[in-house]
């Protein structure tokens, strides 16, 4: 018997949550969600097809299990539907990280090109959220305004001179 399409949506929704509980303050590419782990118990097949299908999460293969890296855009969808995008404190974690992109450029007439891990010490924002938040565009998702890029994913980062500006 087939699943119903709200049983789907349900079950992709609340392995999405389940995946950022289990994610934590971990960068998305430095952990693995392995469904052979109870969390995911209740995860159904067509769930994990569904979430690499629409590239929120990366299938990994090992000699022994099946694992599975949400991507930017599987963090920021989880962000949505845990609610954690409308928390006063995700809301003010996210402000302070743009205001350290914008104070990056003062005085500046070119983008900047921050080391990453650098950057998170100067700012005291933790590596792994700036690394989230690069990854899924949750700048130009959450405030409408351009955001910060990769020079080199993971290492350096690139602050256009146009930061914080609206998207036309």
């Amino acid at each position: 018997m087939s699943l119903s399409n709200a049983d789907r949506l349900v079950n992709i929704q609340d392995t999405l949550r389940i995946a950022l509980i289990h994610l934590g303050d971990n960068a998305i590419s430095a952990k693995w969600l392995d469904e052979s782990d109870q969390a995911f118990a209740n995860v159904f097949p067509t769930t994990w097809k569904h979430l690499t299908d629409t590239w929120h999460a990366i299938e990994r293969h090992t000699h022994t299990s099946r694992s599975y890296e949400l991507t930017g855009l599987g963090w920021r969808k989880a962000l949505e539907v845990s609610g954690e995008l409308e928390r006063p404190e995700f809301k003010e974690r996210l402000g302070k990280l743009c205001a350290a992109f914008k104070d990056t450029l003062k005085d500046r007439q070119n983008p900047a090109f921050p080391m990453l891990r650098e950057f998170a010490e100067q700012t005291g924002i933790p590596w792994q959220f700036i690394f989230n938040v690069i990854e899924s565009g949750v700048i130009e998702y959450c405030f409408k305004q351009r955001g910060v890029g990769w020079y080199k994913r993971g290492a350096v980062i690139r602050i256009p001179i146009d930061v914080g500006l609206d998207l036309l």
